[in-house]
């Protein structure tokens, strides 16, 4: 039986079907390497991304390795200067504590008045019996701290003038310490000169001597205030002239070392 002949139409159409499935395939196909190449070139900006961040923290990390370095040269720099500076101001009180010594040779180091001071007060004492002189004279040194005040006072010295402290519990016959510093108020007020000095009443005496033992003329101020239940102060000692408006202008300073001095000392 004769074979019938294919009609050319199905053919076009699978030709024309399996064209189309082709091109189909190279679209999906180019569509796929496109977001291959696209995820590939974010991946590698991530990559850089990450490599650029891993290097500003490389640098913060060394930044602050150098800002730990510094600092710490820094405070050893300042704790060395701290050191040196502590040791210049020993060395100066020293050196002011010698030259004092050349011509006030009756210094005490134990907390103690000097005869020179003593004998001032003794002949101010004479005549005010209880006046700030005898309070003085008749009172007794606490000599951890006036040893204390003393070194702190010693800055304050030069080839002309030092410093002796006075720091003593003021003494109640009838064991009211009320009485004892009325007393003490009442001797201060009575002093040559008296100022308001940061909240004190300080009191300013004159004294005068000569040293025919040192043949030097000394010239001397007692300078005393009220600190609770203590008499404190200084004698001014000076072989030059002692001009009191500068003495007064220049004991705002005095007192900070003497209170400096107190609350060092030792219990």
């Amino acid at each position: 039986m004769p074979r019938a002949d294919r009609s050319p139409l199905p053919v076009a159409l699978s030709l024309l079907v399996a064209l189309a499935a082709c091109d189909s395939s190279r679209e999906v196909s180019a569509d796929v390497e496109s977001r291959a190449r696209e995820t590939a070139e974010a991946a590698k900006q991530t990559a850089e991304a990450a490599k650029q961040t891993a290097a500003q923290a490389r640098d913060s990390v060394s930044a602050a390795r150098d800002s730990v370095s510094a600092a710490r040269d820094s405070v050893a720099e300042k704790t060395a200067a701290a050191r040196d500076s502590v040791s210049a101001a020993r060395d100066s009180v020293a050196e002011k504590t010698a030259a004092a010594r050349a011509w006030a040779g009756d210094l005490t180091d134990t907390g103690e008045l000097s005869s020179t001071a003593r004998g001032w007060l003794t002949a101010g004492s004479d005549a005010a019996k209880d006046g700030a002189a005898a309070l003085v004279l008749r009172g007794e040194q606490v000599a951890p701290v006036t040893v204390s005040v003393a070194r702190s006072l010693a800055e304050a010295y030069d080839s002309e003038t030092v410093l002796e402290p006075v720091y003593q519990p003021i003494a109640s016959p009838d064991d009211e310490p009320a009485t004892g510093n009325a007393k003490a108020d009442a001797a201060i007020q009575d002093m040559g000169r008296v100022e308001l000095i940061d909240g004190l009443s300080v009191g300013f005496k004159d004294l005068t001597s000569t040293s025919t033992k040192a043949r030097v003329t000394e010239r001397g101020y007692l300078v005393l205030w009220r600190r609770g239940d203590h008499l404190v102060g200084f004698v001014y000692r000076s072989r030059s002239a002692i001009d009191i408006e500068k003495l007064i202008a220049e004991a705002p300073r005095l007192i900070g070392l003497v209170h400096e001095g107190i609350d060092e000392a030792p219990e």
